[in-house]
């Protein structure tokens, strides 16, 4: 199966053609293999470019990590809220508190 995702676009105000939203229906076999997956004891997590609503409507009750939107948005397992801060992609906070301060 496959999935039609949005085209990449700079201008943020670009018309979208509606049918950028349409999902080709998965592969049964792939779904049921997610579906398992997300039943065992880790954590999966799924990276797309693709839109978030195309995700919702392609794996709508798969209880995983979904970041759509080449990571600029994400959706914790069990919820249908996503998340635009980026911060919740890390549980321990500013991940570059290791960096010292840049000399001249």
């Amino acid at each position: 199966g496959a999935l039609l995702g949005l085209p990449a676009s700079d201008d943020k105000k670009a018309p979208v053609n509606p049918r950028v939203f349409e999902v080709v229906e998965l592969e049964k076999a792939l779904v049921a293999q997610l579906q398992r997956m997300a039943q065992e004891n880790c954590t999966l997590v799924i990276v797309s470019s693709l839109h978030r609503e195309v995700m919702e409507k392609a794996l709508p009750d798969l209880p995983c990590w979904m970041i759509a939107e080449s990571g600029a948005c994400c959706r914790a397992p069990g919820t249908k809220v996503w998340d635009e801060d980026s911060s919740m992609l890390s549980h321990q906070g500013d991940q570059r508190e290791w960096m010292g301060a840049v000399e001249e």
